[in-house]
């Protein structure tokens, strides 16, 4: 999300609340896969990713409701990222399997997420050049919403 503090900044957010709000997303990368994680060997990836990515694009969706009022963004920004952090360790995981079973190189796959991020975030830097930040959200949200569709078709290993 390289358009986060500008869209927060266009929110009326200081460069302090920028500061907190970004770290908060940062906070959820370290504390939630370890729950995720150990959440996922009880359960199984299968039923936590698509429920998780559900929820973070809900989570980010209420962005809307928030109005820039600090708190709000905070508890907001929390839900999504809390929620988002499950899903990319475990679709990691699941990649790693399949392309296992599979004799394909994880390398390979990986370079293509790599190469889908710096699409997205260059297509959402023309987007926002052309529209403003106005199509911050709505943008993002589409693609949570097609992450959680696509999370319902991942490969899952039987286990």
């Amino acid at each position: 999300m390289p358009y986060w503090g500008p869209w927060l900044h266009a929110q009326g957010q200081n460069p302090l609340a920028i500061g907190i709000l970004t770290a908060a997303v940062q906070f959820s990368k370290v504390l939630a896969p370890n729950l995720w994680g150990w959440l996922a060997h009880f359960w199984g990836s299968r039923r936590i990713v698509p429920w998780a990515a559900l929820i973070a694009a809900a989570g980010f969706l209420a962005l809307w409701l928030a109005h820039g009022n600090f708190l709000a963004l905070l508890l907001i920004t929390l839900t999504f990222s809390f929620f988002w952090a499950a899903t990319l360790p475990l679709v990691d995981a699941t990649t790693m399997d399949w392309a296992q079973r599979r004799g394909t190189a994880y390398g390979r796959i990986r370079l293509w997420g790599s190469l889908g991020f710096i699409a997205l975030s260059l297509g959402m830097g023309g987007l926002i050049a052309r529209w403003g930040l106005t199509v911050f959200l709505p943008g993002i949200a589409i693609f949570l919403v097609g992450a959680w569709w696509a999370s319902r078709y991942l490969p899952y290993s039987a286990l």
